[in-house]
């Protein structure tokens, strides 16, 4: 059965559906089917053939309890199980509740209205194709460069990679904690995930975004005297359907207000309003969920490996 089926979207001519359709990638397997590999055959679940916990636990107190869950991920792992919870996992509750959440600040009304006229009243398909911002873990920007050494003794100079880190960490209110630090994920991830937090903790700065279909903006002041604000650009992909795993950083522009004193006026000042666009290569956000703080490779030193590449 393919993925298309199980989701049980009405078969309405639209767009959406093309492009979901699109994407899929078929199981391949399936064509060894009547060439040495046979299906088993189908059967009604007994009461015999239940685990313990299926017995105890009927499908609506399963559904309550996938209610509850706020990460959208462990629903996908249960619907791994067995097919009665694969068959729980696709309620539209459960996505209903998810998509509620990850488009909170569209408003309730915004959303139902999307869901009606783009995906064919269903929740489910909405969350896998339209585009939103993962809340169950950090974006992490890898980025590299090669800084000249000091001759020293020797009459060439020697260069040095320098490896650095851009996180985001998102909420579902509209603000994010943001951080510049040449240590890893694996060493910053318990101070990014502090809930309390003011704008004089070092090097974290706090911040507003805003997401139009797959386009993001972001916006933090740094704590000096110049009152510099800092606004960045982007949009967000997936490398499969539904993941938003990826943030493409289009523009990166700072503001400061700087006080110049005009020598020939009568002791009098004026403060001006400058904005540096900075176009340096900044490479792709990758997400990185929160069971793999410590194990993804985005940790890796410059020793292991010189350059990530997002994809």
């Amino acid at each position: 059965m393919s993925v298309v089926q199980t989701l049980t979207i009405s078969p309405k001519d639209h767009s959406s559906y093309t492009c979901y359709k699109r994407f899929l990638q078929p199981r391949r397997w399936l064509t060894l089917y009547e060439e040495g590999v046979f299906a088993l055959q189908t059967r009604e679940l007994n009461e015999h053939s239940l685990s313990p916990i299926q017995k105890l636990l009927p499908e609506d107190l399963l559904l309550e309890v996938f209610l509850r869950s706020d990460n959208p991920a462990d629903i996908g792992r249960a619907a791994c199980c067995c097919r009665q919870w694969r068959r729980v996992c696709r309620s539209e509750a459960i996505w209903k509740h998810h998509s509620l959440v990850a488009w909170k600040l569209s408003g309730r009304k915004f959303n139902r209205t999307c869901v009606e006229e783009k995906y064919g009243g269903s929740w489910l398909a909405m969350w896998m194709l339209r585009p939103r911002l993962r809340l169950d873990g950090v974006y992490v920007s890898r980025n590299t460069y090669v800084k000249p050494g000091m001759a020293g003794w020797s009459y060439t100079a020697p260069v040095h990679l320098v490896v650095y880190y851009r996180y985001y960490l998102f909420r579902p209110e509209g603000s994010f904690v943001y951080k510049t630090s040449p240590h890893p994920l694996r060493q910053v991830y318990k101070e990014l995930l502090r809930t309390r937090r003011t704008r004089r903790d070092d090097h974290y700065y706090l911040g507003t975004w805003e997401l139009n279909e797959d386009k993001l903006s972001t916006v933090f002041c740094y704590d000096n005297k110049y009152s510099t604000e800092s606004r960045t650009e982007g949009s967000v992909r997936s490398t499969v359907p539904g993941a938003n795993n990826r943030i493409d950083v289009a523009r990166l522009a700072t503001t400061y207000e700087h006080g110049d004193r005009d020598i020939e006026a009568d002791g009098g000042g004026s403060t001006v309003h400058r904005e540096h666009m900075r176009r340096m290569h900044v490479s792709p956000y990758v997400f990185v969920p929160a069971h793999e703080f410590d194990t993804h490779a985005i940790n890796n030193p410059v020793e292991v490996m010189d350059y990530y590449d997002p994809g």
